[in-house]
Parts: structure tokens; sequence; C-alpha cells
């Protein structure tokens, strides 16, 4: 009460004041009540903003995330019908190349000679 620049005579009456019942639970339910509900209500809504901004980033990501996809699966369908390549093929051309063995490719040489 110092602080606030309380005389002593005026602190002894506050102090007898608030030991009384009635007086501290007057006090407590029109003063210190609403004010802590204030400030509960005050932390809450700081928390659900938060949640609201953390989820509106979480979606903005994941649109634009979706967006970059999108484009490349594009990009990737034009160079498929441009080059007339099967989709499904992992490795262009694999279907149509033909694998020899060196026996095989020593076969063909002979022929290839003969001929």
């Amino acid at each position: 009460m110092k602080k606030a620049g309380v005389a002593d005579d005026n602190d002894r009456l506050i102090l007898t004041a608030l030991d009384d019942e009635k007086v501290f639970n007057v006090l407590n339910e029109d003063l210190l009540a609403p004010r802590l509900r204030q400030d509960i209500i005050g932390r809450n809504m700081d928390l659900l903003k938060a949640d609201r901004r953390s989820g509106r980033d979480f979606d903005q990501n994941l649109l634009q995330w979706k967006a970059e996809n999108e484009q490349g699966l594009l990009r990737s369908l034009r160079l498929v019908q441009m080059e007339n390549v099967d989709p499904t093929m992992s490795i262009r051309n694999v279907r149509q190349q033909t694998v020899l063995t060196t026996e095989a490719l020593t076969a063909l040489d002979r022929s290839t000679m003969n001929a």
C-alpha cells in the first residue's frame, strides 16, 4: 500500500475492511472475478486466433502444393502427347529394345560376313 501512497491509517482501514468476509466477497464478485474472466477469455481468443492462422497457413500450403503437382502432371502429359510415348512406360521405348547376348552378336556378325 505504501507504493500507492496510502497513509498508514488508511492502510489499516483497508485491511480491516478486507478482513470482513462480506466485503471480501463483494469485491471478489464485482471486481476480481470479472477481471479474471476477461483475462481468461482474452487468452483463449489469442489461442483461437493462432489456431485459425495455423489452419489457414496449412490450407494455403496444401493448395499451393496441389497446384504445383497439377502443373507438373500437365507438363508430363504434354510431353507424352508430343513424343507419342506410352505413359505407362517408365523408360521410353523399353518395349522396343532388343538385348543380344555376346554369343548372339557373334553369330550375327558371322551371318552378315557370310552373306
